[in-house]
């Protein structure tokens, strides 16, 4: 009888696909809509709670006792959300919560602050559209952090806000641009949704910091001062990745050449960056670069200045 004979493929069992940490995976992915994160949760063997305490907060553990801690402080966060979270969205005075058992984690007194009143102009700088922010506060250590609370998961009502198109969003764009986004270091997606960032400060400080190679857009109607402290944002509704972040890293750099040279030199500068050769920039990125400015400036500019774009675009096909 002859013997059948395998394949080295078929001899071994497939390998199963092991399932990425979620707050890994967000911050380098980003989600066009909410449901795509909803399915994740549903379908996927990940953790809802995303992220890691603050490192003031690490810095005062031992290395051994940081996982038990964080579990236990996100519990402590959850309990005091379903004790207190009808208050926090339906109040409108002033309090301020104790947290004993939270504050012992890490040496320290801790209180969560909450504004619940009308400020001078009418309006209530902590309280948005879909959730109120508290501040998560250690005294003792000198710590603040923001708490924001959503009002609800309601997954495809509100579009580009709430917290499953707005926590993803977060990470991804703190990933992106560190400098020009506020701190985020934890969020929940299970039952009352949260997420915890820095403390930028108690009111408006009229700063909206610009970039003009900027990897995430927030829509004109949300850049305003009440979604940004020291001139980061700190709201993530109505805001993406722009179309210069879709470019590989040397397609950009390839971008902020050609934007540069144009800018300081005009036409002659333009031809003198086409005309160079780089070594380090495959054709793809070249193209992806050249067509990312041509596009983006093609009405500004003089007719002559596309012509030389056009004809370096069609040489690259």
């Amino acid at each position: 009888m002859n013997n059948i004979r395998l394949s080295s493929c078929e001899r071994r069992p497939a390998p199963r696909i092991k399932h990425v940490p979620l707050t890994g995976w967000l911050r380098h992915k980003y989600l066009r809509t909410p449901r795509m994160l909803r399915e994740i949760i549903e379908k996927c063997d990940v953790d809802p709670c995303i992220g890691a305490l603050p490192p003031q907060l690490l810095a005062r553990l031992n290395p051994d006792d940081i996982t038990l801690v964080t579990m236990r402080f996100r519990e402590a966060l959850q309990d005091f959300l379903v004790d207190n979270g009808r208050a926090l969205r339906t109040e409108n005075k002033n309090r301020v919560f104790d947290l004993p058992e939270v504050g012992a984690m890490f040496g320290s007194g801790c209180q969560i602050y909450y504004r619940g009143t009308m400020g001078p102009d009418g309006d209530m700088a902590w309280r948005g559209a879909f959730g109120i922010v508290c501040k998560l506060s250690f005294p003792d250590i000198r710590c603040d952090y923001a708490l924001k609370v959503f009002y609800s998961d309601n997954v495809s009502g509100y579009g580009r806000h709430g917290p499953w198109y707005e926590i993803p969003t977060a990470f991804a764009a703190c990933n992106a641009e560190p400098h020009h986004n506020n701190p985020v270091y934890m969020a929940s997606l299970f039952h009352n949704m949260y997420m915890l960032s820095a403390w930028g400060g108690d009111d408006n400080d009229g700063w909206i910091r610009r970039n003009r190679y900027e990897l995430f857009y927030t829509r004109p109607r949300e850049v305003s001062e009440r979604n940004y402290r020291n001139g980061c944002r700190i709201d993530w509704g109505d805001t993406s990745p722009t179309a210069y972040a879709s470019v590989s890293y040397r397609g950009r750099k390839l971008y902020r050449k050609i934007d540069n040279a144009w800018r300081r030199g005009g036409l002659d500068a333009l031809k003198q960056i086409i005309a160079t050769k780089h070594p380090l920039i495959g054709q793809r990125d070249y193209a992806d670069g050249l067509r990312l400015f041509y596009y983006q400036y093609y009405e500004f500019l003089p007719p002559e200045t596309n012509a030389v774009l056009k004809e370096a675009l069609d040489r690259c096909r």
